[in-house]
């Protein structure tokens, strides 16, 4: 997957210029691609929608499907902001999610590219894009936010390569009890088992892994917590022209209150 770029926007709605948090927002590194994605909405596609219901002359194509270096070359000159090469692969695996591209959940390339650039690693298309225990959980977990889909089990739609690579990457990540949005055909499980009937005979050793594991998995629970609890006060202070964040906010909150083990 390669993020690319050509043409320039028809004649559109005005476009109202940004606060001064709302630039802020565009220009940290740290925003997460859903704060992006609805900042993105509340700049373009709701003023178009509104514009168009009401008669006037919009562009043919919605803001939501302009080709991505349109959206670069019209934020920049309308905002003066120029992202970040983190914030434009955010943006741009964060809008195909919400318009509903299912590439994340079928091809596995997709997948790793998206994950990655989603926690903020960027997207260079000259390497071959790797994502790790962290990157899996966290992509998974903003992607079913930004595409609604149910998150009580993602294997009804994720392609078997996809699972396949989240439980070996758990496995040679070394995580025990891994979050369980990571718990994708048990795989850490299963490799525990065999690590227990390979070295049962030196308990010492057993322990140490098991310690070992299970302090890592804590580590990327903690890390997708703190994540998510971030990106909620992010949606919570975006200062929005047409509409709010409220719905997706409510949804993040109700479940990290709901079942935080899953993180």
């Amino acid at each position: 997957m390669t993020i690319q770029v050509t043409t320039r926007r028809e004649s559109t709605a005005p476009v109202q210029p940004p606060s001064s948090a709302t630039a802020r927002h565009w220009a940290d590194p740290g925003s997460y691609a859903t704060t992006l994605v609805v900042l993105y909405w509340d700049l373009y596609q709701s003023p178009w929608y509104k514009a168009r219901l009401a008669g006037q002359p919009v562009a043919e194509t919605p803001p939501v499907r302009w080709d991505f270096q349109t959206m670069l070359a019209e934020l920049e000159a309308d905002t003066g902001v120029v992202l970040a090469p983190e914030n434009q692969a955010k943006l741009a695996v964060g809008l195909m999610l919400a318009r509903g591209d299912r590439d994340f959940y079928r091809s596995l390339p997709d997948f790793l590219v998206m994950c990655a650039a989603l926690a903020g690693k960027g997207h260079d298309p000259r390497l071959l894009a790797v994502a790790d225990s962290y990157d899996c959980a966290w992509g998974l977990s903003e992607g079913l936010l930004l595409s609604g889909l149910d998150a009580d089990d993602p294997e009804d739609f994720l392609s078997p390569e996809i699972i396949g690579y989240i439980g070996q990457i758990a496995e040679h990540d070394g995580l025990i009890d891994p979050p369980d949005i990571l718990r994708l055909g048990q795989h850490a499980t299963d490799r525990f088992a065999r690590f227990q009937a390979e070295h049962g005979d030196d308990p010492l050793v057993v322990a140490a892994a098991e310690e070992r594991g299970q302090e890592l998995a804590a580590q990327v629970k903690k890390e997708l917590k703190q994540g998510m609890e971030a990106l909620l006060r992010q949606l919570e202070s975006l200062p929005l022209v047409h509409g709010s964040a409220r719905s997706l906010a409510q949804r993040l909150a109700k479940e990290l209150r709901a079942d935080e083990s899953h993180l």
